[in-house]
């Protein structure tokens, strides 16, 4: 099946990864309608029309659906369940709905990882922390990590348990389902992408090393010194064999810690990666355009490294720095803005992509001071 250009490509969600999805689309001759709450998202710019609905009204996704060609989405917090009845109607979310089952909930997540034979860090299950948590102690040992099994990113609900002093932290995750995870005092985390197109063809993109601050995404560094072809080779079978086990269609982001030879596969993404936003710049096909690739049935691009190539998030609290900075913007860095209306403390408002190492070092030292 090929759905070509002048067709109308549909997306779940505008937020930034909807609007990149639609410039992508755009630039290859798509007509794109967006649907989300806000009536000023900032894919809203970047598409031919858009319906103002919520992600659990169903009447929103029908009209969204029976007014185009083929639709993506570009977050998972929405209805696995009502993706599926509807694909069952239309048959024209190749995707589905099975990427979304189990992004969305750790515990799904975790087990079809495990069933694949891909290595994650020992964990348990507690569907009620304040009665199981004896168990993830006498399983697990010293230090583990309670993490909510689904709604949680960026750290939220989390809670580190180092020893005995740290119970009590535990207590605000009391009657939420949860998984508790050996904490892994990991060397660096990486992350791969892979795409695979409704036809089967599959690429990945080179792995990203990525460096946090406080728990979000701080910068992405594709062509790391740190990554060496059997680390490649062995993320991207694991990866490529998840994706053609379970026939999962687009994009699939997949976060890893690495410890010395080790690799424990942290979590799944069934969507473009803000770890892959060097890939505009630094890819012969970025992420987003392979992933409209993808869902439309044509050839998948190339997807080999142009240059080592650096991307760092702009938060609502870099603002300031970010437009002082701006005048002297390096001739190898590459301005994104997503066009959020307001610009709050850790929320991701854009990013900045180096291609160069000319300002790259002064950059990310006045970005780190900004978070003082």
């Amino acid at each position: 099946m090929h759905i070509l250009p002048g067709k109308t490509i549909g997306i779940i969600g505008g937020g930034q990864l909807g609007k990149m999805l639609a410039e992508a689309a755009n630039r290859m001759g798509y007509y794109v309608i967006t649907l989300d709450p806000a009536s000023d998202a900032p894919a809203v710019s970047a598409s031919h029309g858009h319906i103002v609905s919520g992600f659990s009204n169903e009447e929103g996704y029908e009209t969204l659906i029976s007014r185009c060609d083929v639709v993506t989405y570009e977050f998972e917090n929405i209805s696995a369940s009502l993706v599926k009845r509807l694909n069952e109607e239309y048959c024209n979310i190749p995707q589905g709905e099975l990427p979304l089952y189990l992004a969305q909930n750790r515990a799904r997540e975790k087990a079809a990882l495990t069933e694949a034979g891909l290595p994650v860090a020992p964990y348990v299950v507690l569907e009620d922390p304040e009665k199981e948590l004896s168990n993830a102690i006498e399983t697990l040992g010293y230090p583990f990590v309670v993490k909510t099994q689904e709604g949680g990113y960026d750290g939220k609900g989390q809670v580190v348990v180092r020893s005995e002093a740290d119970l009590s932290k535990v207590a605000t995750l009391y009657n939420i389902p949860c998984v508790a995870e050996k904490f892994i005092p990991y060397d660096w985390e990486c992350s791969i992408i892979g795409t695979r197109s409704i036809n089967g063809e599959y690429r990945h993109f080179p792995i990203a090393e990525n460096l946090h601050h406080n728990n979000i995404l701080f910068k992405t560094v594709a062509g790391s010194e740190k990554v060496t072809p059997e680390l490649e080779d062995a993320l991207n079978e694991m990866l490529k064999n998840f994706m053609h086990t379970h026939n999962i269609v687009g994009t699939l982001a997949m976060e890893a810690f690495v410890v010395g030879d080790l690799i424990y596969v942290n979590e799944l993404a069934p969507r473009p990666h803000n770890s892959g936003h060097f890939t505009i710049e630094g890819c012969a096909t970025s992420q987003f355009e392979q992933h409209i690739r993808a869902i439309c049935g044509l050839p998948l691009g190339e997807t080999n490294l142009k240059q080592k190539t650096v991307m760092f998030n702009i938060l609502g609290q870099n603002r300031e720095f970010l437009f002082n900075y701006l005048p002297h913007l390096s001739s190898d860095a590459h301005l994104h803005l997503y066009g959020k209306k307001e610009f709050k403390n850790n929320r991701k408002m854009g990013h900045v992509t180096f291609t160069g190492s000319k300002g790259l070092a002064s950059f990310e030292k006045m970005l780190t001071d900004s978070f003082e």
